[in-house]
């Protein structure tokens, strides 16, 4: 898990990127927490983030709701935010 991944909901097919990683106050070695944004298709022309829904979690918990669809490494293979909403509607 990397920032920038892009996840699909296993469900819902809903979008999540990776934004960053953390820990809880005063506990450097506890576990990380990840925190997402929810990618959020407005229209055919229009698609961007919703910072009022960002999300976090545990790997684990992420990785029990959520598939990965790109890696981070392969984002440059798309140019526009549709082209991924376009490869998990097939």
């Amino acid at each position: 898990m990397k920032i920038g991944d892009i996840y699909k909901h296993k469900k819902t097919d809903s979008l999540i990127q990776i934004d960053s990683f953390a820990h809880y106050m005063n506990k450097i070695d506890s576990e990380l927490i990840i925190v997402f944004r929810n990618i959020e298709r407005h229209n055919e022309f229009e698609t961007g983030y919703c910072p009022s829904e960002n999300g976090y979690g545990s790997a684990e918990d992420i990785e029990r709701e959520y598939e990965l669809l790109v890696k981070r490494e392969d984002l440059p293979n798309y140019k526009y935010w549709n082209e991924l909403f376009a490869f998990v509607l097939r």
